[in-house]
């Protein structure tokens, strides 16, 4: 967050990475992208966006930081014991909320949205509630539609407009 009538770096109220990236001898495995940012009463930053980082383990640091996770694997939707995918496929969208006032700290939650198949985030909003609402795009056919809710399901080879809330 910058106040812009402070000069210089003192504007800067808190700047942070976030993401993960596993360097092989090549490249980075993996990709994470930013899609929108929002900010509640209280300062909290709320991200979306799209990666396909599988998530870190202790075996493997590095990947993309998952707590307080709704969805903690990556392509494959609801929340599973063990996920089933060792590299990296199609991209999800994720939500994330970080407190400005816990520097260093873990964010208070991050997830991935999706299902099986290509998934975005593009933007997010906050209520004064603190729920985040997001909008994106989704390939899925599974995973991105909860509480029977489909207004319509997604066609095949086509990129369908979804959109979520996640109650804090």
């Amino acid at each position: 967050m910058i106040d812009t009538d402070l000069p210089g770096t003192s504007g800067v109220t808190y700047s942070t990475y976030f993401g993960g990236g596993v360097f092989a001898p090549d490249a980075v495995i993996g990709a994470n992208v930013g899609g929108g940012i929002a900010v509640d009463s209280s300062g909290n930053m709320y991200i979306t966006g799209t990666t396909n980082m599988l998530p870190g383990t202790t075996a493997t640091p590095g990947g993309f930081p998952l707590y307080n996770a709704q969805q903690d694997c990556l392509d494959e939707p609801g929340n599973g014991a063990s996920c089933l995918k060792t590299n990296q496929t199609n991209t999800d969208a994720f939500i994330a909320e970080i407190s400005p006032t816990s520097p260093g700290a873990n964010p208070l939650y991050s997830t991935y949205v999706g299902g099986s198949d290509a998934d975005t985030g593009n933007a997010i909003a906050v209520d004064t509630s603190a729920n985040a609402y997001v909008t994106g795009s989704t390939y899925s056919p599974d995973g991105c539609v909860i509480a029977g809710f489909p207004f319509r399901q997604p066609t095949a080879g086509m990129a369908t407009p979804t959109s979520s809330r996640l109650n804090r």
